[in-house]
């Protein structure tokens, strides 16, 4: 009776743990140094299968930090965010050196405008594997050295066509979008390409 009693409280100890490892801050404790790794040649903050619901603390960490400057790749893989919200947007907005993004196996459902406005340097960005169902025209505004971007599965019927108009000004390497197991029809796959520019490679499968 005692080992079920007392596995019964770990049992409650984890999961009220897991309630509450929400948070970024939860992850980056004040006056602890930032836990950076070298990955793919960049110097990355890896804060996947965290359960992180929210991007609300980065903004203030990065007010009271300086080390988020060497960032150029951060892991927000395999969470359970469902929003990047204003707060969300601030902070991504505030790391300027960032190359690579990974939100990829959320819960997004929705890429809002201008949400990575000011990451002029991002070259990768991972959005696939969420429950994505909606995308602003304006939604990747001012990604001017994008290469890759991944969209695979999620729940995309069409994609707005005036999504990459800004990359017709662009000459050197194509972007590259993969598209794979969303909810485009024959006949939407085609009439995105005929709009799409060049400069665009749209990856089906």
């Amino acid at each position: 009776m005692m080992k079920i009693i007392k596995k019964t409280f770990l049992l409650c100890i984890a999961f009220a743990m897991h309630i509450h490892a929400t948070s970024i801050r939860d992850f980056v404790k004040p006056g602890q140094k930032l836990p950076l790794k070298e990955k793919h040649g960049l110097t990355t903050l890896d804060l996947s299968h965290k359960g992180i619901t929210s991007l609300e603390g980065l903004t203030t960490l990065i007010n009271e930090r300086t080390d988020f400057d060497k960032i150029e790749s951060l892991d927000l893989s395999h969470n359970k965010i469902d929003d990047i919200s204003v707060g969300g947007l601030v902070a991504l907005n505030s790391l300027p050196h960032l190359q690579r993004l990974k939100l990829d196996h959320n819960r997004l459902k929705e890429i809002y405008p201008n949400i990575f406005s000011k990451l002029s340097l991002l070259r990768s960005l991972y959005l696939n594997n969420n429950l994505l169902e909606k995308i602003s025209p304006q939604a990747f505004n001012g990604l001017v050295k994008l290469k890759r971007l991944y969209l695979y599965n999620n729940k995309l019927e069409t994609i707005p066509l005036n999504l990459f108009n800004w990359i017709k000004l662009r000459t050197h390497t194509p972007v590259k979008v993969y598209l794979k197991s969303n909810k485009l029809t024959v006949q939407e796959k085609q009439k995105i390409k005929n709009k799409m520019p060049k400069n665009v490679q749209l990856i089906f499968n």
